[in-house]
């Protein structure tokens, strides 16, 4: 998949870490993956926010100890595209 096509980076962005890209469909493969949502700033259109939703934190620690080999390829191929990530729980501080 050509993620940074004609369209920009911003469209890179969006079909990279939609529900049905390349993120959601490897987060899909784990148990206690609740879903992926994306908003894009309406005042800014290159800037998103994504929110990966996960039954609870150790249902997150469990894909990454199933599946890091898949995340880290997957995050080394789409270096670049994201400016900054961070994990946040309800209820961590």
């Amino acid at each position: 998949m050509g993620l940074r096509g004609a369209a920009g980076p911003g469209q890179a962005f969006a079909e990279a870490y939609s529900a049905d890209g390349p993120w959601g469909e490897l987060f899909g493969r784990a148990g206690g993956f609740l879903g992926t949502e994306l908003y894009r700033d309406s005042d800014r259109p290159g800037r998103f926010l994504t929110i990966d939703r996960w039954r609870d934190e150790q249902a997150w620690q469990a894909f990454l100890t199933v599946f890091r080999p898949d995340y880290e390829t997957l995050d080394a191929r789409l270096e670049g595209i994201a400016a900054a990530e961070r994990s946040l729980f309800e209820g961590s501080s």
